[in-house]
């Protein structure tokens, strides 16, 4: 019983990690994306 209270004393921070790392991740590819239509919309009026 003691070994699975450690591994999950464990196991919820590194979960909790990367939950924070995963929406990192994705407001990191929405402003991605958003930086990329910026710049195809300047591109567009260049032509």
């Amino acid at each position: 019983m003691l070994r699975k209270h450690v591994f999950i004393k464990i196991l919820t921070p590194i979960l909790v990690l990367l939950r924070w790392l995963l929406w990192i991740a994705i407001g990191a590819d929405i402003a991605i994306e958003l930086t990329e239509v910026y710049l195809q919309k300047d591109v567009h009026h260049l032509a």
